[in-house]
């Protein structure tokens, strides 16, 4: 139940992140970097070495993308266009204590591949 928790924080960041880097122009988009803050805090705090081997990073990358899909439609919205199909991000960065959302939004942008097309909504 601790690595589930882990990866649910891990994820609620991802998710946040995207949406963020996606529609900043978006009112809740202040309330998104608050909570990308409180999740990563949260999850920091659970992780523990041990739980590597058990945190598929890739698989909550993807349920991250279709959930800031998902999200990001209740505002006619959608994430931004070429979206990495693994996760940009290292578990170490995700949960290092001197995490950076500038930073971390900065990585997410570099890592998207302009020749793919936004993603469709479900």
């Amino acid at each position: 139940s601790q690595v589930s928790a882990v990866a649910s924080t891990i994820r609620l960041v991802l998710v946040h992140l995207i949406k963020h880097l996606s529609a900043p122009h978006l009112p809740p988009a202040q309330h998104w970097r608050s909570e990308i803050v409180a999740f990563q805090l949260t999850g920091r705090a659970g992780y523990r070495a041990s739980m590597r081997r058990k945190i598929d990073l890739d698989r909550i990358w993807r349920d991250a993308v279709i959930q800031a899909e998902a999200n990001l439609a209740a505002y006619h919205d959608a994430p931004v266009a070429g979206l990495p199909e693994s996760s940009p991000f290292t578990l170490d960065e995700l949960v290092a204590e001197d995490f950076d959302i500038d930073r971390s939004l900065i990585q997410l942008a570099a890592s998207l591949d302009s020749t793919r097309p936004t993603r469709r909504r479900r």
